[in-house]
């Protein structure tokens, strides 16, 4: 991606955060899409740091415009949760005009993490169990146990709905 359309997906951002009463629930998630598709934003570092922080903040507040009313978006959130974090730490240098994350964002992303793990175990440990280390990482000890309990729980009931959910239907 390119500056410009890291400008226009911050510019995005700005206007569903402050249309959405006109756009209501259904009309802020269908905004955020395509916005959500485009992270993590690497080429304006300001950009960056402003959606990255919006995010970090969304997941952590297991907003449902991002995580989805019943965690539907879960998943993909903690996937692209991690993914905003590594870009930041493979970017990270002594120049934080440059960071992707601010530090009180970056402080944020393992709690976001955890709150989303608490809420939705189920697609947390679908998660862990596709993303492994790098989204367990993120976690504290207490959380990424309760991952591991939650992953050996989808193990265990195979045919239960929360399985059919984690594989897909017909799977």
């Amino acid at each position: 991606m390119s500056r410009a359309t890291d400008n226009a997906v911050a510019s995005l951002l700005r206007v569903a955060q402050h249309r959405s009463a006109e756009l209501g629930a259904a009309g802020v998630a269908a905004a955020l899409d395509p916005l959500l598709q485009s992270l993590p934003l690497e080429n304006d570092a300001i950009e960056a740091r402003f959606v990255h922080g919006w995010f970090v903040r969304a997941v952590g507040a297991c907003d449902p415009s991002v995580v989805g009313a019943a965690g539907e978006r879960a998943e993909a959130s903690l996937k692209l949760l991690a993914s905003i974090a590594g870009a930041h730490l493979a970017s990270s240098s002594a120049d934080e005009e440059e960071a992707l994350l601010d530090g009180e964002s970056a402080g944020l992303v393992a709690p976001a993490a955890a709150a989303v793990a608490a809420k939705f175990p189920t697609q947390a440990a679908a998660a862990t169990a596709s993303m492994g280390a790098d989204l367990a990482g993120l976690l504290s000890p207490d959380a990424s146990a309760a991952l591991r309990e939650a992953s050996a729980y989808v193990d265990a009931s195979s045919t239960s709905a929360a399985a059919v959910w984690v594989s897909g239907p017909g799977e």
